[in-house]
């Protein structure tokens, strides 16, 4: 069978039953109707910004090194908030992971991150931008020396061969 863009997406292989009513249910009744879906949001994460440019409210993609990190546990010791500050040639910026104790450890000084959320103001220290549970990313060694040649890492998963 040949496929055109008025093929019924439920013809596509991997679409059952279910799955066209869930696609029906958004307008989406053809392949053309899926190709020109467009999705909820578009984060670029392919240019990154300098942390000197970050500005509250914004979502921003940051490469910068670890400086520092530390878990604080509260009065209980379950729940643990990992500070986290990262440098980039620009300036610094503290990171905050709720429910982060699990990151105690993993990373460390000098490591190179690929940041991702939402830059915020400190509730506590309202002259302080901070990033609040940002997603991470660490870069190894092969990252950071293609990076150094400028071939190769521009920070998609396209070019991440491990993941």
């Amino acid at each position: 069978m040949s496929t055109s863009l008025q093929t019924e997406v439920r013809m596509v292989k991997g679409v059952g039953p279910q799955r066209a009513e869930l696609l029906a249910k958004r307008g989406i009744y053809t392949l053309e109707d899926l190709l020109n879906y467009l999705p909820f949001r578009y984060e670029d994460r392919l240019h990154f910004a300098k942390i000197k440019d970050v500005q509250p409210s914004g979502t921003y993609t940051i490469r910068a090194r670890v400086m520092s990190g530390q878990a604080v546990r509260g009065m209980y010791g379950r729940d643990a908030i990992y500070h986290l500050l990262v440098q980039d040639d620009s300036g610094s910026l503290p990171c905050k992971f709720f429910h982060g104790g699990y990151l105690e450890g993993r990373l460390k000084a000098g490591q190179t991150l690929i940041l991702h959320g939402k830059v915020e103001i400190d509730k506590l220290r309202p002259a302080r931008r901070e990033m609040v549970n940002p997603q991470i990313e660490v870069l190894s060694s092969a990252d950071r020396s293609a990076e150094q040649r400028g071939n190769g890492f521009d920070g998609s998963r396209a070019d991440r061969p491990d993941l």
